[in-house]
């Protein structure tokens, strides 16, 4: 380490307080850290040497040689001095009597300024430490340059780190002024919260894909007990029922909880600064600004929303041309036919019709819930990412709009001529989009645009589906009871929504 001369010092003083100009006594420091740091010309050698002979304590055998031997390699450091040799003489420092003088404390704290390339993170610590420790005549002046030094430590400290740095200057003597500790805690809470964001977002990534494998498998799993034979009347108004009440999720999931986070998103980010305007002239013609500019951010939302639904129409048709008219839907197109007759081997394949084009439906159906559940988690990613109760509401929601989905593809597969067993795991297969879906609902999480689409696209599609494959199913029905109980199915969809909205 080069020598240190009287304008290096003063350079290092200057530079060390630039981060406080803020603070009314900035001048003066600059002005007087120059004598601060080296000694006035009314101090002599032999006055420097009591100084030395104070701060360091030695014992009543030292000789005023090896004090001015101290005194050396404190100022100038030379390029032998090794870390442990400057940390020794930083802890003898540390044991100041209450004596200390304005002057020798600014001392320590240039030399802590400038501490060897070769000081580890650990030994830094240390000395910080050390430092915060002084003795209760440490002055308001000198603490500010400790907290400057440790705004800026070394790019090798962690996290981890860093807290426990800031922790123990967050403890610093009464003489400590407001400003100063407002700081401390400010970086503090920024560390924290920076740790405590990155492991509330690992949380919701692992929770995100959980909930998207549970509402593969558990559908899936299922259908185990699922009669074969959807023509049975009680198992045709079963499914119906589970449908109305889909149908009220789904449409509870897109208008009080999708649309209104995405729309709390985008006002978040764009107009939490018009909120605090005082000047009644001002606030007026913030307002107006800030309506205006609700009126262009309320288009572009419907406009999403329109885009799923329009996408999710586009969809359909060509599946359903694809298959001649046979769409994809949740089993009510193929519910007026006896899948599979029952066996003694339950597992056995059904009867084949038409074999050939019966499997290619049953491949084109499966290609279509791959992409359906590609939305399905794709949704679930985005909730996840913007609101976990929400997230929950809608893991729920498709959970139970995927239980008939999963028994009316499960049907078509079993006509197509695969087992039970077969079927269900093809189903399975499918989880796969889902799985990719969340993925990218997930890494939408830092760009809040891109999440407000998603949220908005998928409740578009959520109404798509609810009133376009799912209502007109439940119009067949015309029998009072069964018409009484679609419709407490769908009201009490929807009356969960409104619950999660209260206490989420």
């Amino acid at each position: 380490m080069p020598t240190i001369t009287s304008m290096n010092m003063v350079m290092l003083c200057t530079v060390i307080n630039t981060p406080t100009t803020e603070m009314p006594l900035m001048e003066k420091l600059v002005t007087e850290m120059p004598v601060m740091a080296t000694s006035s010309t009314t101090t002599t050698t032999m006055e420097m040497t009591a100084i030395i002979t104070i701060m360091a304590t030695p014992s009543t055998t030292s000789t005023t040689m090896e004090m001015t031997a101290i005194i050396t390699i404190m100022a100038t450091p030379s390029t032998t001095s090794t870390t442990m040799e400057m940390t020794a003489i930083i802890t003898t420092m540390a044991m100041l009597s209450t004596t200390t003088t304005t002057m020798e404390m600014t001392a320590i704290i240039t030399i802590m300024a400038t501490p060897s390339t070769t000081s580890t993170t650990m030994e830094m610590t240390a000395i910080i430490t050390i430092m915060a420790m002084l003795s209760t005549t440490t002055t308001t002046m000198e603490m500010t340059a400790i907290i400057t030094i440790m705004a800026t430590p070394s790019t090798t400290s962690t996290t981890m780190e860093m807290t426990a740095i800031i922790t123990i200057m967050a403890t610093p003597s009464t003489t400590s002024t407001t400003m100063e500790m407002t700081a401390i805690v400010t970086i503090t809470m920024m560390a924290t919260i920076t740790t405590t964001t990155a492991t509330i977002m690992a949380q919701r990534r692992a929770a995100a894909l959980g909930s998207t494998f549970l509402i593969s498998a558990l559908p899936a799993a299922m259908l185990y007990v699922v009669p074969v034979d959807m023509s049975s009347p009680a198992t045709s108004s079963l499914l119906k029922v589970l449908l109305a009440f889909a149908s009220g999720g789904l449409l509870g999931d897109a208008i009080l909880h999708l649309i209104p986070h995405a729309k709390e998103g985008h006002d978040h980010h764009h107009h939490d600064h018009h909120h605090h305007h005082h000047d009644h002239h001002h606030h007026d013609h913030d307002d107006h600004g800030h309506h205006g500019h609700d009126h262009t951010g309320d288009v572009v939302s419907g406009l999403y929303i329109l885009s799923g639904i329009f996408v999710f129409l586009i969809i359909e048709k060509i599946v359903r041309g694809i298959k001649g008219g046979h769409g994809h839907s949740h089993s009510h197109s193929h519910s007026h036919d006896p899948v599979a007759r029952k066996k003694k081997d339950d597992d056995a394949p059904a009867p084949q019709h038409d074999t050939q084009e019966i499997k290619v439906a049953g491949f084109l159906n499966l290609a279509a819930d791959a992409a359906h559940n590609f939305t399905d988690g794709l949704a679930i990613g985005a909730c996840f990412v913007s609101s976990p109760a929400s997230a929950y509401a809608t893991v729920v929601t498709i959970l139970l709009h995927e239980v008939p989905h999963e028994v009316g593809d499960f049907a078509i597969l079993v006509r197509s001529g695969y087992s039970k067993t077969k079927a269900i795991m093809l189903q399975l297969v499918t989880a796969v989009g889902a799985m990719l879906g969340t993925v990218c609902g997930l890494m939408s999480s830092e760009m809040t645009g891109v999440t407000n689409f998603i949220l908005l696209f998928t409740a578009g599609g959520f109404i798509y589906i609810a009133t376009v494959s799912v209502i007109p199913e439940l119009l067949e029905e015309t029998r009072l009871w069964q018409s009484v109980k679609e419709l407490l199915a769908m009201a009490l969809g929807v009356a969960i929504m409104v619950v999660i909205v209260f206490f989420e």
